[in-house]
């Protein structure tokens, strides 16, 4: 088993904390506060704290759909052309 320590910065609001991901075997185990980053100085919020859930979480979309009309089914689509679809 391989561990690593990814720094990194939290999605879920603007003030942007910094954070250490703990990687184990291509898996985000653990997620922590990181201690020298300047915003948040180690601290993280339920939600930051909790990131890693949503990582591993069955059910996350790991790729794009489209749905033509509403009463179709979703396709998948290529991640260039869901791009190109949303600016559009």
């Amino acid at each position: 088993m391989s561990a690593t320590a990814v720094r990194s910065v939290c999605p879920y609001c603007g003030v942007g904390c910094g954070m250490v991901l703990h990687v184990e075997d291509d898996e985000v185990v653990k997620v922590s506060g990181d201690v020298d980053h300047p915003t948040n100085f180690g601290r993280l919020c339920t939600k930051g704290s909790s990131a890693h859930v949503a990582l591993r979480r069955s059910g996350r979309l790991d790729r794009a759909f489209v749905r033509r009309a509403r009463e179709d089914d979703l396709v998948p689509l290529p991640a260039r052309d869901a791009i190109a679809e949303t600016a559009r």
